[in-house]
This record gives structure tokens, sequence and C-alpha cells, in this order.
């Protein structure tokens, strides 16, 4: 079985690295830019070790092609981001 992402799939959880601890993160998102290049949204995240994570719903792809993802996190004064990701969703049957 491929782990490929069809549209409105839901409980796909979703990992973005930042290369070092982010566990102390007062603050974790993904920030995404859908398929059209003007829709974006903040998904709420949780941080992990080195890794943020989110737990996909079935409204969060509501579209097909590439979505651009990029993890956020604040840990005290320092605001940063990791380095943005392609995310495909398939239409289904594809």
């Amino acid at each position: 079985m491929e782990n490929k992402i069809y549209k409105n799939d839901s409980g796909t959880v979703i990992y973005l690295d930042f290369q070092e601890s982010v566990s102390a993160a007062v603050s974790a998102s993904i920030k995404v830019l859908y398929p059209n290049g003007v829709t974006t949204a903040s998904w709420t995240a949780t941080a992990s070790g080195n890794q943020i994570y989110y737990v996909m719903t079935s409204a969060d792809t509501n579209a097909t092609g590439t979505y651009k993802l990029q993890g956020y996190v604040e840990l005290g004064t320092w605001k940063g981001r990791s380095e943005t990701v392609p995310m495909i969703v398939y239409d289904i049957f594809k």
C-alpha cells in the first residue's frame, strides 16, 4: 500500500523536522499554501523533539495538487520556520 494523501483524507499525521530540538516551543504551527497559490492556512501543531506534527482533518485537503508546508515555532524570543516542503494531494482513485 502506498502512502499517498488523497483529497479529504483525515487522520494523516504530518511531521516537519527542524534539525534541532523544538520541544520547548510555546507555539507551533504548520503554515500552508494551497495548490491555487492564493489560499493559505495555519494548522496548530504539537512540538516533540526536533519535529512538529499535525493530525489532518478531511477539510484540510479539499483540493488536489501540490501544497506547500512550512513549520513555524516560537521558542522564547526566537521565532523561526522550517524548510518549505511540498505535499501532493491526489484525487480519489488516482
